[in-house]
């Protein structure tokens, strides 16, 4: 197996799980009950002592600081540094994995692999009633007061997911309002819009699939300018808003003579559960 090292000088092995997770912001690199494994260097990417920590089942008796084997950066605004191992042994799609996968689509990045971008938002279509949208991420199940189980908010760790999707969705929704009419008319969406920072979002999309975040993301050299609005896509379900929109028919309508607030009525304003 093959996966990322983070070393950070001035640490003793002593370091607790919490401190790894949560003042180092290292909880995303490591799934739920996995214990990190660290090991003492002395000399490490920056010349300086400390530790290299690692998930342990994927590099037995090969945590530590090897410069002619590795590859490290420091990730921006952290003391921490990222690193992987260079050849043979770099990390892949395959093994970066969560033990829970979103359900999503496969896209093909910058490195060559196939990486399942998930799916965040889709769009519910109901004769007569707006296009509204619904998300498919994990919530945690509560008792409502009648005693019945329901789901409740979404779990946390998919929480950032959920608002980097509400973002793009609203774009698109505001986009869209400008070319729905076309798109019911032709059956081919049309709409484009902008999302502020595309590559962060594709990592917090790549990121609720496998074990990276975006300073492991830019290592592996995965994303561009296109791979980024294939992500986003996924990430908003665009394909189901073409299928719904080609099943769209309006006989004798005219596009350009519909009454003012048609589109709205076909998008509807209405977003998925909160948090």
């Amino acid at each position: 197996m093959a996966g990322f090292l983070y070393y950070v000088a001035g640490k003793t092995p002593g370091i607790s799980d919490k401190e790894i997770r949560f003042d180092l912001g290292l909880d995303y690199a490591f799934d739920d009950g996995v214990v990190p494994t660290k090991a003492e260097v002395y000399g490490g990417p920056d010349g300086n002592n400390g530790i290299v920590i690692a998930d342990g089942a994927r590099f037995p008796g090969r945590i530590g600081f090897y410069p002619d084997d590795q590859t490290w950066t420091k990730i921006p605004k952290s003391s921490v540094w990222v690193g992987h191992y260079t050849g043979a042994e770099q990390p892949a799609p395959a093994n970066l994995q969560r033990k829970t996968m979103l359900d999503g689509v496969q896209v093909v990045l910058a490195d060559g692999g196939a990486w399942l971008a998930p799916i965040a938002t889709s769009y519910e279509d109901s004769p007569g009633a707006p296009m509204s949208p619904v998300h498919y991420l994990p919530t945690a199940n509560r008792l409502n007061e009648d005693g019945d189980w329901e789901s409740g908010e979404i779990l946390p760790r998919y929480r950032p997911l959920f608002r980097d999707a509400m973002i793009c969705w609203t774009a698109f929704m505001e986009a869209a309002q400008a070319e729905i009419e076309n798109a019911i008319e032709t059956g081919e969406a049309t709409v484009t819009f902008h999302v502020a920072d595309q590559a962060a979002v594709a990592a917090t999309a790549i990121g609720a699939n496998y074990v990276v975040g975006p300073a492991e993301c830019s290592l592996l050299g995965l994303f561009t300018d296109l791979n980024t609005n294939q992500v986003i896509a996924i990430l908003i379900d665009w394909a189901s808003f073409e299928e719904i929109c080609s099943k769209k028919n309006f006989p004798g309508d005219d596009p350009l003579s519909m009454p003012a607030g048609h589109a709205d009525t076909i998008l509807g304003t209405s977003q998925p559960s909160p948090i």
